[in-house]
């Protein structure tokens, strides 16, 4: 999500008397509070589980968050539909992949000098699952976050990030639903639709499965998502107008 709110709080040029002017227009002091109360929240979960038991929430706002960051960068484009997708995905890529391979690199490499031929059969089955951003669906199977059984799986922090990544490939979707909506009225019915259906299956899923899979964490990013609709039309202005 550090990508979103770089890109949401970068400098637009303005021309004045012939000069470029910076400004930052788009920096939002509530989402930079939310966003370090959620950190601060699930670090103190992992430092002091007994104190802060629901630190674990700040993903969950988290999520809220990022699809609010999404939605907002892909209306600022004045592009084309395919040209926005293809700049939207380019810049996923550039901006999570190498890092996250690099940190998955000196991972993998700690994994197969230090730990035993045992834990490297056992856990090393997880490592392919992280490289393919799809750590929630991996250890899916094999039981819930909170389980002591999978505790030890190295890679289980990169749950999340492949929840964020998975968001991604449908998020331009949502942006062209949104369009949708305002061309022809009844498509409105679709947003509550997926949200309310994603509820519904967190709420009624096995613990694990509410917790890993996608579908249970989508309509905490379409509410981030829907956050920015309602806001455009505050002010005004309509989504399908950008």
């Amino acid at each position: 999500m550090t990508d979103e709110c770089e890109q949401l709080i970068e400098s637009e040029s303005k021309v004045n008397d012939g000069k470029v002017v910076e400004v930052k227009e788009d920096f939002r002091d509530d989402v930079a509070v939310l966003r370090a109360l959620a950190i601060l929240a699930v670090l103190a979960f992992h430092l002091w589980p007994a104190t802060f038991q629901y630190g674990y929430l700040g993903v969950d706002v988290f999520f809220v968050i990022s699809g609010f960051l999404m939605m907002r960068i892909l209306t600022r484009s004045k592009e084309g539909p395919i040209l926005l997708f293809l700049k939207f995905y380019r810049r996923r890529v550039r901006r999570i992949v190498p890092l996250y391979y690099f940190v998955m690199f000196l991972t993998g490499l700690t994994l197969v000098c230090l730990y035993t031929h045992v834990y490297k059969k056992r856990y090393f089955p997880y490592y392919t699952g992280a490289l393919l951003f799809a750590t929630n669906f991996k250890v899916q199977p094999a039981g819930g976050y909170f389980e002591k059984k999978t505790t030890n799986i190295p890679f289980l922090h990169t749950w999340s990030l492949g929840v964020e990544m998975q968001f991604y490939v449908v998020a331009p979707f949502f942006l062209y639903l949104s369009k949708l909506c305002t061309a022809i009225k009844p498509f409105y019915l679709l947003w509550p639709a997926c949200l309310l259906f994603s509820l519904y299956y967190q709420v009624t899923a096995e613990p694990k499965d509410s917790f890993y899979h996608p579908m249970a964490r989508l309509w905490q990013f379409l509410c981030g998502m829907l956050a920015i609709v309602f806001l455009e039309k505050l002010k005004g202005k309509s989504i399908g107008e950008n």
